[in-house]
């Protein structure tokens, strides 16, 4: 629902999901490698991440959310379109980060906790140890269940069980749909 204001508008998708990482969220979701050039794809990456790196978090009422935001969208960055996996340095620096982040409030502080399930998905998406993978269920739990809400950490606790059985890394990405096309087969 719209506010009756631009500037009210403005603020309201601060508090939660500026406009410029849906924009570049939206980039990394539709980037076709294959179509592009070694130089055009990197030229494209290289501004995409410049993108998500300038998002102003200090003008947001409650800027730790946009913080989120901006190294959930740089992770999903890193997974999608440089493909690395969750072992790979910056992948871990950027979970560290999340985990710190998503330990800096108090659950029921903010309204908007919900808005925050997939930047907590992918902050599970990278958690090696014990103790990260502990707050990210801690956290989840805090969040208020919908319908449809247990599959994600179901998922993850489905991976981090293969990781600690096979001792590799999980791509959460291909392993979705690996799961998906064994369970859809004849």
């Amino acid at each position: 629902m719209l506010y009756a204001t631009a500037a009210e508008n403005e603020a309201a998708h601060l508090v939660i999901f500026p406009y410029e990482l849906a924009v570049v969220l939206s980039q990394i979701c539709h980037l076709q490698v294959a179509t592009l050039s070694p130089a055009e794809t990197e030229a494209e990456t290289a501004a995409m991440e410049l993108d998500i790196l300038l998002v102003n978090e200090d003008r947001a009422p409650r800027p730790w959310i946009i913080r989120i935001w901006k190294l959930a969208v740089r992770a999903l960055f890193y997974q999608r379109i440089r493909r690395v996996g969750p072992l790979h340095p910056v992948l871990q620096a950027i979970g560290a980060d999340l985990t710190h982040e998503f330990g800096r409030y108090k659950p029921g502080e903010s309204a908007i906790e919900k808005s925050l399930a997939l930047p907590l998905f992918l902050t599970g998406s990278l958690a090696i140890s014990r103790s990260d993978r502990d707050a990210v269920q801690a956290r989840w739990a805090t969040l208020k269940p919908e319908r449809g809400w247990q599959e994600p950490i179901a998922l993850l606790r489905r991976m981090w069980a293969e990781m600690d059985e096979t001792g590799d890394s999980i791509r959460w990405v291909s392993q979705v749909v690996t799961w998906i096309s064994h369970a859809l087969s004849p």
